[in-house]
């Protein structure tokens, strides 16, 4: 099983686990494979999103230490209004459209702040789910305060900021490809296959896109 170095928090770990568990050599589990019992220890820290177009991601649940950290009940919002700002917004679009298109996790430490500047770091994990069809549209999660001298958590945060984003891959294969660089940057541009051109030049290969270019 292939783990990811972000993955600093015991509850991550236990999702993940879970979920690779749940897959069963599938490249994600459905939804109703998900037995709320089984990670009863991690409820409280646990969201399911929604994926409702390609800025929508709405809570469909969000458990109460989720509720506690954030000061208000979520349910029903859209996830990824918790960073109105660029280029976070940005950022948290980009992970979750590589977990919906790669099919492996995401494992992302954000920090927050009260009204009062008192600051908060999180860890969350977002992993991808089948529901009625045969794409990725829902997401199961977790977010966990990372322990430190000062906490925010269960005041209302004004400020959401990216630190880190991590792939985390269910597989050797996905494990070797290369990790980003931390948050901030634009994402990654997706590249269509189909579009491109094979181009020899002596022994090797380019496969050719229109605005940019990649070796094959």
């Amino acid at each position: 099983m292939a783990r990811g170095v972000g993955m600093k928090q015991k509850t991550s770990r236990v999702l993940f686990d879970y979920w690779n568990a749940l897959r069963q050599g599938r490249p994600a589990p459905r939804r109703l494979d998900i037995e709320p019992s089984r990670i009863s220890r991690i409820l409280a820290e646990t969201m399911v999103l929604e994926r409702v177009d390609f800025e929508t991601y709405r809570f469909r649940l969000a458990g109460t230490e989720i509720a506690y950290i954030f000061g208000y009940e979520l349910r029903g919002c859209n996830f990824v209004d918790l960073w109105p700002a660029m280029p976070d917004r940005t950022a948290v679009l980009s992970a979750l459209s590589r977990v919906t298109r790669r099919l492996g996790g995401a494992c992302i430490e954000f920090q927050a702040f009260d009204l009062d500047g008192k600051r908060a770091r999180f860890e969350m994990m977002l992993l991808p789910l089948v529901h009625n069809s045969e794409t990725v549209d829902r997401y199961l999660g977790t977010i966990t305060e990372i322990p430190s001298n000062q906490s925010a958590a269960g005041r209302p945060l004004s400020a959401l900021e990216l630190i880190s984003d991590e792939p985390i891959w269910p597989d050797a294969e996905r494990r070797d490809m290369p990790k980003p660089a931390l948050v901030g940057a634009d994402p990654p541009l997706a590249l269509d296959v189909r579009n491109a051109r094979i181009v020899n030049m002596g022994r090797r290969r380019f496969r050719v896109y229109e605005g940019g270019r990649s070796g094959d």
